[in-house]
C-alpha cells in the first residue's frame, strides 16, 4: 500500500479575507483553475478509542458512482499519511451493510487493511459530513476553501441521500481553508517505508 505524505494547515478566515486570497492565488496561478465541487465523508466509527487506530472514510465526489473512494488516513510526527482507493457503488453499499468478507482476501491492499482494523477494532457507519469546496493547485502544494461544511442528518449510512436534512458546521459569515504540501522523500527512503506498488497519489489531495 502507498500512501501520500504531506503537511496540512487549517484556518478559519472571513468571506473578505476569502475573496482576497482567491483573487491572488489566480493572478499567482494564471496556468491553473479553481475546481468546484461537493464531498460527503463518511467517518467510521470504533467501540475503542478512535485516535489509537487509523481512520477510514467513505467518499464520494459530486455523488458520481465513479468517483467513490475507500479513505485512509493517520498522523505521525506532525505528518499526514493518506492512501485511497477507488470503488463501485456496489461494493460501498455492501460495506456499509456490513457486508465486508470479501475484502479479506481482495487484490486492494486497502481494503485488506480495512478488513483487518475494521474486524479488530468493531469499526461501523458513522454521520456524513458534507463539504462544499472549491480547490486550486499551485507550486507549492494545493489550497483547499470550503464555505459550506455540514452534518447529514437521518441516521448514520446516509452517504448517497439526494436531498438530506442538514445541519450546518460552519458559521455562515467564515470560510475554511485548508493548505496541503507534499512531502518529498528520496526514492530508496520512499521504497523502504511504502513497498514498490505504484499508486495515483495526486488523487489523495482531492480529499
Amino acid at each position: 500500500m502507498q500512501y501520500t505524505m504531506y503537511y496540512e494547515e487549517q484556518q478559519k478566515i472571513t468571506l473578505d479575507q476569502y475573496g482576497q486570497m482567491k483573487q491572488a492565488l489566480m493572478l499567482r496561478e494564471p496556468k491553473q483553475k479553481f475546481e468546484a465541487y461537493t464531498l460527503r465523508k463518511l467517518k467510521f466509527c470504533g467501540t475503542q478509542d478512535n485516535d489509537a487506530i487509523p481512520q477510514y472514510y467513505l467518499c464520494v465526489k459530486n455523488q458520481e458512482e465513479d468517483q467513490i473512494y475507500l479513505e485512509k488516513k493517520y498522523i505521525q510526527n506532525h505528518i499526514w499519511h493518506r492512501a485511497c482507493a477507488k470503488m463501485s457503488r456496489k461494493e460501498c453499499e455492501q460495506v456499509l451493510r456490513g457486508d465486508i468478507q470479501w475484502m479479506s482476501d481482495h487484490k486492494e491492499m486497502l481494503f485488506q487493511d480495512f478488513y483487518l482494523q475494521a474486524t479488530l477494532n468493531h469499526l461501523s457507519p458513522g454521520n456524513v459530513i458534507e463539504y462544499q469546496r472549491e480547490m486550486i493547485r499551485c507550486r507549492s502544494g494545493y489550497v483547499t476553501f470550503m464555505k459550506k461544511i455540514s452534518c447529514v442528518v437521518g441516521g448514520r449510512g446516509n452517504l448517497f441521500w439526494p436531498d438530506p436534512m442538514m445541519i450546518r458546521c460552519l458559521d455562515e459569515d467564515k470560510v475554511m481553508m485548508t493548505y496541503k504540501k507534499k512531502v518529498n522523500l528520496p526514492n530508496t527512503i520512499r521504497e523502504m517505508m511504502q513497498g514498490r506498488e505504484t499508486a495515483a497519489e495526486e488523487t489523495a489531495f482531492v480529499f
